[in-house]
């Protein structure tokens, strides 16, 4: 959704507001149009109003929990989800937001499947909560259970892009290329994201077909133009056709855009462009800064040329 429509919706919440302050479902509303723009301090007035006038209302504490996730302290976000679960049961949002805390923001990926699989008690046959526990299955190694978590979640939403992307990266990281291109196709179906076009790129790399690689990359960069990773991919695979021009030129446009982002953006430019050794020193930087990255890291497919590497492998443990 642009900026603009965003700035609509936030202009007619805040008026719907005014109108009629006492409202909670207003209030909330607000907040949300606030969150969405990541006006956080004004999201956070709103669904504190809201509780002002209802202090049972677990949605605004979901809310809540959502604000405190992206500005801290962590310690209020959970504080915040918490009380929306034990005010609702069916809040699968709070549920949902516990289980995101524990694995992004944490890395206690066992909390996070006792969490869902605690949520999933309260609402079963909930597709967005089976998805997630088959997320966190997949960073505690337990891939097996992951993809029967995943593919129970596409049963009951088969409209679910978030369930065939997270299966498209633990076929990736298992090797099952073939299962790979399936759910990247199929979730490109659903919502077309630069991301399945990136992965897919990567498969058709491995595999030495230059052509199909190039294809999906620059697909990718179409829909994603600051997608320095593909840009890499990219540049490497022009590389190996004979196109050095267009790799020297994807190279310095991918270079400045990871530049731009943290130690682990960079780690992953720099493992996708071939140069290991400054790629794992990046990682050990990022991983020092963030541990709960390690979660990730331990999938993440622009790390697949060097998982196998002794130092990635204790950096990521």
């Amino acid at each position: 959704m642009n900026t603009e429509v965003l700035e609509n919706n936030l202009k007619e919440a805040r008026d719907a507001a005014a109108r009629n302050p006492d409202d909670l479902q207003l209030q909330i509303a607000l907040g949300e149009a606030h969150f969405r723009l990541s006006h956080y301090d004004e999201a956070l007035a709103a669904f504190e109003r809201a509780i002002g006038h209802e202090s049972t209302a677990a949605e605004a504490y979901s809310w809540l929990g959502r604000v405190y996730y992206h500005t801290g302290p962590l310690t209020k976000a959970f504080d915040a989800y918490r009380r929306a679960a034990k005010l609702d049961q069916k809040c699968t949002e709070a549920y949902f937001g516990l289980g995101l805390l524990y694995l992004w923001k944490v890395g206690n990926n066992e909390a996070a499947v006792e969490v869902l699989q605690e949520a999933l008690r309260h609402n079963p046959g909930d597709a967005l909560l089976t998805t997630a526990l088959g997320s966190a299955y997949a960073f505690s190694g337990q891939f097996d259970d992951a993809i029967a978590a995943l593919k129970r979640g596409i049963r009951l939403q088969p409209e679910n892009e978030f369930a065939y992307s997270w299966l498209a990266d633990i076929y990736f990281h298992l090797g099952r290329y073939d299962d790979t291109i399936a759910a990247c196709v199929r979730g490109s179906e659903i919502e077309d994201t630069h991301d399945a076009h990136r992965l897919m790129g990567y498969v058709f790399e491995w595999r030495g077909l230059h052509d199909e690689a190039i294809a999906q990359f620059e697909t990718a960069i179409s829909l994603a133009p600051e997608d320095y990773e593909a840009r890499a991919a990219l540049a490497s695979v022009y590389r190996a056709a004979n196109r050095p021009r267009e790799a020297e030129r994807q190279y310095a446009i991918a270079h400045k855009l990871a530049m731009e982002d943290d130690e682990y953006g960079q780690a992953c430019f720099e493992a996708v462009s071939g140069n290991r050794n400054r790629a794992l020193d990046l990682l050990e930087v990022a991983l020092h800064n963030q541990s709960s990255k390690r979660n990730w890291a331990r999938l993440d497919p622009e790390f697949a040329s060097i998982k196998d590497d002794e130092r990635f492998q204790v950096l990521s443990a």
